[in-house]
């Protein structure tokens, strides 16, 4: 008998849920899970959001192909928390999930998990075997189960729907200003400080190099970046330059460098969160180093500037659990 590996969520309490990868809790999953909160308010509902892990195309894709994230699981779980959804939960995607008929991954799915009472999708969701069940399919599974179904309409931005695959692609052209509007918020990324050459430092920009908390989260297109960081709950401005360093013999892998202002504490082997507010340039490889501090002291100009238009207490507030 087929099974599918689901978090021991209980029939203690009946649900409303929905189900998907949910990558990034952009602005369109943010309306399916609104509205998620709103059936469980008014019908005394538990709130759940169930989230496939891996990522499906990551188990399907051709050759081993890596897809890159938006959000890495905790990302998600911090996001789905900020919205008050009751519970986040993952349940492991494998080929053998992927094999389910359709009819078969939903009568698993409502008589394995959570005590399902209502259920609310997108409007173009898929599920089961290549697939192949869609709404209308949905629709009679669930009202042969007296649960019932809400279908959650497309949200558009700049009259395209909203999708995590528009995001990636703004990321990868370097269009902050787009993936941050279908997000809904600064798109963002967490890593470790580690030693680099400190050749900033000798320059008179120390960077801080990071090494990502995950290989697969997405970097945006390689650049000069205006960011936001968080260092132990506390805000800072910053110049982030993600590539590999031409002015001093390019490197063979993309690195990420971050100056902070008006900043000299020593951050080696701690955590940061980087929030990605607007692309400045391109990088370049300059014809000296006096051209490339030259450069640098015209970058900070403009953080600075955005800085007095930007409400930084808002960014650490959106969809984030840090106090």
């Amino acid at each position: 008998m087929k099974k599918l590996v689901v978090p021991d969520i209980g029939f203690d309490v009946k649900t409303v849920f929905t189900i998907g990868t949910f990558d990034g809790i952009h602005r369109g999953h943010q309306e399916i899970l609104h509205e998620v909160r709103r059936i469980a308010d008014e019908k005394h509902l538990r709130s759940v959001l169930l989230s496939f892990n891996p990522h499906p195309r990551q188990v399907l894709g051709m050759n081993g192909q890596r897809v890159f994230l938006l959000s890495t699981i905790d990302e998600r779980k911090e996001i789905v928390r900020s919205l008050g959804i009751d519970m986040f939960a993952t349940i492991p995607f494998t080929r053998d999930v992927s094999l389910l008929e359709a009819e078969e991954f939903f009568e698993l799915l409502v008589h394995q998990c959570v005590g399902a009472a209502h259920i609310v999708v997108g409007f173009d969701h898929k599920f089961g075997r290549g697939r192949r069940g869609d709404i209308d399919l949905l629709k009679r599974l669930a009202a042969k189960e007296n649960i019932e179904l809400t279908v959650v309409p497309p949200l558009l931005d700049q009259g395209k729907i909203i999708s995590s695959t528009r995001i990636r692609k703004s990321l990868m052209e370097g269009d902050i200003e787009a993936a941050n509007r279908m997000l809904g918020y600064p798109y963002r990324f967490s890593g470790l400080v580690q030693r680099g050459d400190e050749r900033g430092a000798t320059l008179g920009f120390p960077t801080a190099n990071l090494v990502l908390d995950s290989p697969l989260k997405l970097l945006p297109r390689r650049g000069v970046y205006a960011v936001l960081v968080e260092w132990k709950g506390h805000p800072y401005l910053g110049v982030m330059n993600i590539g590999v360093r031409p002015t001093f013999g390019a490197l063979t892998a993309v690195t990420v460098e971050v100056h902070i202002l008006d900043f000299d504490q020593n951050i080696y082997g701690s955590q940061l969160r980087v929030h990605v507010l607007k692309r400045l340039r391109d990088e370049i490889k300059f014809e000296s180093i006096q051209d490339l501090v030259a450069q640098v002291e015209r970058d900070i100009d403009q953080v600075r500037h955005l800085a007095e238009i930007i409400n930084v207490q808002k960014i650490l507030t959106t969809h984030s659990m840090q106090e």
